[in-house]
């Protein structure tokens, strides 16, 4: 015969238990959480460009060109032909280099034209170095204009017309170069930030006694 009241100690042992292992359970997710790591930061979407990390050992700091190649072989000539796109700093200016393997032209036989995506088409001033076969766009507002429309741009069409050769195009994935832009631009920023005048900084001089 059962004593009074043995069933409603039974009970109150088994909510007793059930309380602990919920809270138990309660506890151990949250350990979890304060242990959780923060998920680790993505690399930045570069596409297809390429970059070169190198000391300059009389600036004494980390120089990075970034450049992006492409090739095609033409059926007809049977000739293969490659160009490339490079972003790079000369002499604390940003440069934009493009190098062809086929002639050019120059500054008086040849015109550049490019464009970016579905935008208007710009005839830059640009410098012809036929022997290495190089374009140089180096003049400041033509390069802001040339990376702006490039930072987020997916193509580039780029048009060389030749008085002697006649003309070619060539069209590079340029997907990816708001971080070419950063880097190859780090040590010569195409929009230079305002310099603070000394005033601003140290307050106004106070006038001599």
């Amino acid at each position: 015969m059962q004593a009074p009241g043995g069933p409603v100690r039974i009970l109150r042992g088994a909510s007793y238990s059930a309380a602990f292992t919920l809270l138990s359970l309660c506890l151990g997710a949250c350990a979890q959480d304060l242990v959780r790591t923060e998920p680790e930061p993505q690399e930045p979407d570069t596409g297809q460009w390429k970059f070169e990390r190198r000391h300059d050992p009389v600036g004494g700091s980390e120089v990075t060109t970034a450049w992006l190649s492409i090739s095609r072989f033409h059926i007809l000539s049977g000739n293969f032909y490659e160009g490339e796109v490079q972003l790079m700093c000369f002499r604390t200016r940003p440069v934009i280099r493009l190098r062809f393997n086929t002639r050019i032209g120059s500054d008086r036989t040849a015109a550049l034209a490019y464009r970016f995506d579905e935008k208007p088409g710009r005839f830059p001033k640009a410098k012809f170095f036929a022997r290495e076969k190089l374009i140089i766009i180096d003049d400041k507002k033509e390069v802001s204009e040339f990376v702006d429309q490039l930072q987020s741009a997916q193509n580039l069409l780029l048009r060389v017309t030749r008085l002697r050769a006649g003309t070619f195009t060539a069209k590079f994935p340029v997907h990816g170069a708001s971080h070419a832009i950063e880097v190859a631009f780090a040590e010569c920023p195409v929009t230079e930030k305002s310099k603070l005048r000394t005033s601003e900084i140290f307050g106004p001089r106070s006038s001599a006694s």
